[in-house]
């Protein structure tokens, strides 16, 4: 699904067709063939910042009747919208000008973003987990557009894994009454 004021800044929003997602990591406008910025990625087209919540999460999910798999879902998409919203707040800086010195806040529109989420590992055991695709794009205030400062990204990687997962946790308290418990440095669903 495409998230965010970026997405809807551009007509993009609900699933997400493959020529459009080709289209904007290839720094183009699906809508109208445009350049996004000024100058092509070289090197990274986007970023895949990854939540996953703990096995326990992923049990419940695979095992609950129909409206506690809903409560899950919702839960891990509110997560995710939590750890985006940090993300926003203090690593959507735009680097612009020579070698990116210029660096602008780009947080009005927002990160470019596609989420996918699957429900099963690479080995096939039950796995929910969201992608979320920060394309290498963004705009300033005065309306220029430029790569993102992905150190940043990495600099705060933690504390939104952080901000995730303590959001899933009161999601799932709030919606499914779930308690805690620390297994392993892991807070688990108890019992």
């Amino acid at each position: 699904m495409w998230h965010g004021a970026f997405a809807d800044h551009l007509g993009l929003s609900g699933h997400v067709a493959a020529e459009d997602f080709r289209a904007v990591l290839e720094g183009v406008d699906p809508a109208t063939g445009e350049r996004l910025k000024p100058r092509a990625n070289r090197r990274v087209a986007a970023w895949d910042v990854t939540f996953s919540p703990p096995k326990s999460i992923s049990a419940l999910w695979a095992l609950a009747p129909d409206d506690a798999r809903r409560e899950v879902r919702e839960a891990q998409a509110a997560a995710v919208d939590a750890a985006i919203g940090y993300l926003t707040a203090y690593a959507c800086v735009a680097r612009l000008g020579r070698d990116g010195v210029d660096r602008q806040d780009g947080a009005q529109l927002g990160f470019l973003r596609a989420e996918f989420t699957h429900r099963c590992s690479r080995e096939g055991d039950p796995q929910v987990h969201t992608h979320s695709i920060l394309v290498n794009v963004l705009e300033a205030p005065d309306g220029r557009r430029a790569a993102l400062d992905g150190g940043l990204i990495f600099q705060h990687a933690k504390a939104a894994d952080g901000i995730y997962q303590a959001a899933l946790r009161a999601e799932l308290t709030r919606r499914l009454g779930v308690a805690w418990e620390q297994r392993d440095k892991q807070w688990e669903i108890r019992g």
